[in-house]
């Protein structure tokens, strides 16, 4: 049975809405986008990624906000991209994308580390899940994406590969994107766990004070 918390159920709300685009789309203007069926699929499988993630880690309150802000984004911006033929209008459209998407991949990527930590299944600190988010991103949304890429122009004829020198710099975005992400993540566990330490320390303080009292 699937359970996603309200951040869940907004996330699949903007994912929908990106299918009813799509679907719509084929049925007022046939053709509307070359690449409809490669759109639709990868759009079905973002939502169901996102909902068995909020399902699986439900105890934790789920992905947080800025992982489901950045899913919902990033499926949008490529869907209008190449709809809109903004891949080819705006020359930095591509490199965008390609950053948003490591953003994105490293954003979830610690969420689950931070998830796995939580419930004691590892013991890695903050520094340590940082790193190997942008990690996990380089290889899928990086090493991974680039394969994608690959194997959508020849089923789907996309015609995203461009050449080696444009791969390399859709991996450098990939990277810088992805640090970004897992760094605000790592900042925001920071100033989420400050507070409660503080917190603790008062009253540790208040029970050696009423001890001595």
């Amino acid at each position: 049975m699937l359970v996603v918390s309200a951040k869940g159920r907004r996330s699949a709300l903007g994912l929908f809405a990106v299918l009813v685009y799509l679907i719509f789309g084929q049925i007022f203007a046939p053709g509307f986008t070359h690449y409809w069926g490669f759109h639709l699929a990868q759009t079905l499988a973002i939502l169901a990624t996102v909902l068995a993630l909020e399902t699986l880690l439900l105890p934790e309150g789920g992905l947080s906000w800025p992982t489901h802000l950045l899913t919902v984004v990033v499926t949008a911006a490529d869907t209008l991209g190449t709809a809109g033929d903004l891949y080819h209008s705006f020359d930095l459209y591509d490199k965008i994308i390609h950053f948003s998407s490591g953003a994105t991949v490293a954003a979830i990527s610690y969420d689950i580390l931070t998830a796995m930590h939580r419930r004691q299944r590892l013991s890695l600190g903050s520094g340590v899940r940082l790193a190997l988010a942008v990690a996990a991103s380089f290889i899928l949304a990086g090493l991974g994406w680039e394969a994608y890429e690959h194997y959508g122009d020849v089923i789907f004829s996309t015609d995203r590969v461009q050449s080696r020198v444009d791969t390399i710099h859709d991996l450098i975005s990939n990277v810088c994107g992805s640090i970004l992400a897992a760094s605000v993540l790592w900042v925001r566990e920071a100033a989420v766990r400050a507070p409660a330490t503080d917190l603790s320390r008062v009253s540790m303080d208040r029970v050696r004070e009423q001890r001595k009292g």
